[in-house]
């Protein structure tokens, strides 16, 4: 049975490696979302709440399947993956499933981790960018409104 799961586990890191790469490359991150949310599925491990991700819409759609039939692919701009979804999950205590395959195999990670291997992949210089991006809007959002 141990050898039947090795290489599916690492077909599993194989494809979460290659997620990482390709949404920091693209700056975007593929979710497949219906009016009552985010496709997600219960982890075999603990029944936690994993929410999925994938790289390419087209991968996103095609996972859709039976499963998911009411959802779309939908972007999400690794700016508010980074800084919205993931710490969203994070106090949701939900996992993230990367680059689900057509056998619904994929990888289980939590959201800070993935968060450290995502700024990790994307050097100082784009996180930087991000960063400042990030001090704006929240010094934005402090401002009061004038009204009309």
């Amino acid at each position: 049975m141990q050898k039947d799961i090795e290489p599916k586990l690492s077909e599993s890191k194989a494809n979460h490696q290659d997620f990482v790469r390709k949404i920091v490359a693209a700056e975007t991150v593929w979710v497949l979302q219906s009016e009552n949310g985010a496709a997600y599925c219960l982890s075999e491990e603990d029944d936690r709440s994993v929410i999925q991700f994938w790289a390419q819409a087209a991968d996103a759609e095609q996972a859709a399947g039976e499963d998911w039939d009411e959802h779309e692919p939908e972007s999400v701009s690794l700016f508010d993956f980074l800084f919205r979804w993931l710490p969203g999950m994070h106090d949701d205590e939900a996992l993230v499933g990367t680059n689900l395959s057509n056998d619904k195999l994929g990888l289980e990670i939590e959201p800070a981790d993935l968060e450290e291997e995502l700024r990790d992949a994307m050097g100082e210089k784009m996180i930087e960018k991000y960063e400042a991006r990030l001090e704006k809007e929240l010094t934005e959002e402090k401002k009061p409104k004038k009204k009309k």
